[in-house]
């Protein structure tokens, strides 16, 4: 059985496909996976080296596949309208979101896609991103009971990590702060500048690394003697080595809290303006700070608004973003390191 699964999203929902993957190699051992994705968000580098894993492509390859799994945090519908002759003979599992939120234009394309295709809709549930994931290997005759939970990241792409992240001589034992989040877009689930700051102040008697794609101005001018300030200087896999080498990785719902929950690593997370119920990390050493505020969540992909729209529109003046201060988050690190 020969499977393509496109990954053209970002890197926390990349990690939540990988169940499906690990369970798809559990069940039929001799299954050959393939990922195609743009990269963009660094989503394919996280599968590089991954045993399970045969090729990672970019453009759409000319092989012939008996399945193509169509996941809602990964497809592209474009990639099926310009491959459409491609997969005339592929089985498509196409996981949808048809409700009342669904667009005219929406509806059209599954109508399309089922007029001219082998297309097995799935329903998305109320359940977590990564549950609903792995439904869709029912249709592959995948029993429940045989499902793998944990998203846990390669044991290769990690030695791979380590190997990468040498170069920064870093001791160990140091706490990873990760301020950025959504690549720097708006979103409520940003914390302010000023803030982490102030924590960094207050955590001044431990080794601290941070990390960020983004040049955040008040961050990047940090350089006291505890602080190893690693913004815009690495790649994805000199993250997942950094990480590896942390006694605990502190961030907001952002794609290296993904990547460090995948690694079952101390992980803290601020959590907020999205839903925790679906889109929460997934690791046996995560835990959360969640500000009790009733207009929580604000925005989804499962019919709320968008987090640009969100940010745009709050009539809070996005107090969630301001409710968990400083000496909160401090209070919950030193509970966790002397715990």
């Amino acid at each position: 059985m020969k499977i393509l699964i496109p990954i053209y999203t970002g890197l926390g929902n990349a990690i939540l496909i990988i169940p499906v993957i690990r369970t798809i190699k559990k069940v039929y051992p001799d299954a050959i996976i393939d990922l195609i994705g743009d990269n963009k968000y660094s989503a394919n580098e996280i599968f590089q080296n991954d045993l399970d894993i045969n090729n990672i492509f970019i453009d759409f390859p000319e092989e012939k596949y008996n399945i193509l799994i169509f996941l809602k945090f990964g497809g592209s519908l474009k990639v099926i309208f310009k491959n459409i002759f491609k997969l005339k003979n592929t089985k498509i599992i196409l996981q949808k979101n048809i409700n009342k939120y669904c667009s005219k234009k929406e509806l059209f394309i599954y109508f399309i896609f089922n007029f001219i295709l082998k297309i097995k809709f799935i329903n998305i549930q109320n359940r977590h991103e990564s549950y609903n994931n792995l439904l869709t290997l029912k249709y592959l005759g995948v029993n429940e009971k045989d499902f793998v939970l944990n998203p846990l990241l390669s044991e290769q792409v990690i030695q791979k990590g380590i190997l990468s992240s040498q170069r920064f001589n870093l001791s160990d034992n140091y706490i990873v702060l990760c301020p950025e989040v959504a690549d720097g877009n708006k979103t409520p689930k940003v914390w302010e500048e000023t803030y982490w700051i102030a924590l960094i102040n207050l955590l001044k008697k431990y080794q601290i690394v941070i990390l960020g794609k983004q040049d955040n101005r008040l961050l990047s001018e940090l350089n006291n003697i505890n602080i190893v300030n690693l913004i815009s200087k690495t790649k994805i896999i000199d993250l997942i080595g950094i990480l590896n080498k942390s006694k605990l990785v502190v961030g907001l719902d952002s794609g290296i809290t993904h990547l460090s929950s995948a690694m079952n690593l101390a992980t803290l997370v601020l959590f907020w303006g999205t839903s925790f119920d679906k889109t929460r990390q997934i690791g046996t050493y995560t835990k959360f700070l969640l500000p009790n505020i009733s207009c929580s969540p604000c925005s989804s992909p499962y019919g709320l608004k968008s987090e640009r729209e969100a940010y745009d529109t709050c009539s809070y003046r996005l107090k969630c973003t301001k409710i968990l201060g400083p000496q909160r988050v401090f209070k919950e690190i030193k509970n966790i390191l002397e715990g």
